[in-house]
This record gives structure tokens, C-alpha cells and sequence, in this order.
């Protein structure tokens, strides 16, 4: 019977330990307000898209929702030996990005939670910046797809009270 737990144990620590290929959703969290909840379907699963790099310098923040050629005009794959850059099907998923201005700070998007109200697709997300000046600069980016089969006519991306809608 030990064993039989022992080989369970280590079955299960060793498909856990295994990284996939497969985007996993990112996690949605609950901070999205009573408000903007009430009514609204179920949350909207975005998944991460990993290995690429913003080549746009911008003064003021800003989101896309991008079609392949704009993708590709203002994003590069950051391929390295060891990874390589998340696979993205524009026929089956959209992608949203959110860039912020260069900074030399430790800087982290976060998106919080997604609701869909009334055909538009609410994306939650905050910024979290360092305190520390470093030596180098970096263009913080968040790059993320969702199904394209999401009955949204718009997407509107929400921090701080702030909203920016951009139409599907």
C-alpha cells in the first residue's frame, strides 16, 4: 500500500513539474467591482502570449487589438535557445496588447479579470512600477489572445477608472 502511495506522489509531482507548450489561461482573479458584473456573462479566458517585444516607443500608454500585419509591424519574436515564441492562430483568436511608455523601473501589467456587458468585452488589468532606477530601460508589455468566437462588437480596457474602447 506505501508503495502504491509512494509511486502516486511521485507520479503526480513529476506531470506537475512538466511545462507545456499549451497556453494556460491567465488567471482572472476577482477584483473586478460588483459593478461592473452585475449582468454580464461569464468571465472571458485571455491567455498569455509569451517571447515577443514591442518595437513601438510611445510617450503615453496604449492598447491594441491587433490583426496579423499590425502584430507583426509593431511586435518581434525575443527567440532564444531555450524558448521560443507563444504560436498565435489569427483565424481562431484575437490578440490585445498593452504597452506603456519605456522606463527604466521594474514595471508589471497585470490583467485582473475580463466580463462581457452588452457586446463589449471588459479587460481589467493594473500596473505595478518599481521603486528602484535601474541601468537599463525596458517598454513593458502585455500581450494576450482570446476566441476569436467571443460574441463582443468591442473591447474596452479598464485601469484605475480609466477606460479605453476600441471597436471590433
Amino acid at each position: 500500500m506505501n508503495k502504491i502511495l509512494f509511486l502516486a506522489v511521485i507520479s503526480a509531482f513529476i506531470l506537475s513539474s512538466c511545462s507545456s507548450k499549451t497556453p494556460q489561461p491567465i488567471d482572472q482573479g476577482e477584483k473586478a467591482s460588483a459593478e461592473n458584473t452585475i449582468e454580464t456573462e461569464p468571465s472571458i479566458q485571455l491567455y498569455p502570449v509569451d517571447g515577443y517585444f514591442s518595437t513601438v516607443k510611445l510617450t503615453e500608454p496604449k492598447v491594441y487589438v491587433l490583426d496579423q500585419a499590425t502584430f507583426e509591424k509593431n511586435f518581434q519574436p525575443a527567440k532564444t535557445m531555450e524558448n521560443s515564441p507563444t504560436e498565435i492562430n489569427f483565424d481562431m483568436e484575437k490578440v490585445g496588447a498593452i504597452v506603456l511608455p519605456e522606463t527604466p523601473f521594474e514595471t508589471t501589467i497585470t490583467l485582473d479579470s475580463t466580463s462581457l456587458y452588452n457586446k463589449t468585452l471588459h479587460i481589467y488589468y493594473s500596473i505595478t512600477k518599481g521603486q528602484e532606477k535601474r541601468t537599463f530601460t525596458i517598454i513593458p508589455t502585455e500581450i494576450f489572445t482570446f476566441d476569436a468566437e467571443v460574441d463582443a462588437a468591442s473591447v474596452s480596457f479598464d485601469n484605475e477608472g480609466r477606460s479605453i474602447k476600441i471597436d471590433l
